[in-house]
């Protein structure tokens, strides 16, 4: 039979590959955004996964999408530090660092639970069968 699945170990590897790809990009400067993550695991009253909720700091998403402080609706336009955009290189680029590492692994946990609840329904059937032809043997 397969082994329960352990919804708080893949929430630490996801982390982990967000930490990584931060490293990549060179989002870590401050360590504010890349200390900020944390996982929280909750399970109904039966023990069935209910909700997996990541938090860490909001402009995390900014950074995602390379907007933020200097960057608001309805400025006109003018923003001093994007005078000569094309050369100067100070400008704000998206760093994504979430989204493909969240469908990514989002992914590998629907696949792990498939195989995990796809065993357990095969050994209702074959339990289900053993019963079946011992009530059929009396």
């Amino acid at each position: 039979m397969s082994k329960e699945i352990d919804y708080g170990k893949w929430a630490e590897i996801t982390i982990e590959r967000w930490k990584e790809r931060m490293k990549e990009l060179k989002i870590h400067s401050s360590g504010e955004l890349f200390n900020s993550f944390k996982a929280h695991v909750e399970h109904d009253a039966n023990g069935n996964l209910a909700k997996i909720a990541f938090t860490f700091h909001f402009y995390g998403w900014y950074v995602n999408a390379g907007v933020g402080n200097g960057y608001k609706h309805g400025n006109g336009g003018n923003l001093s530090f994007l005078k000569d955009w094309k050369t100067n290189g100070k400008h704000r680029h998206a760093k994504p660092w979430y989204d493909k590492i969240y469908w990514r692994e989002f992914n590998r946990l629907v696949a792990i639970a498939a195989e995990h609840y796809g065993e357990l329904a095969a050994e209702q059937i074959r339990q289900f069968e053993v019963s079946e032809q011992i009530w059929q043997t009396k």
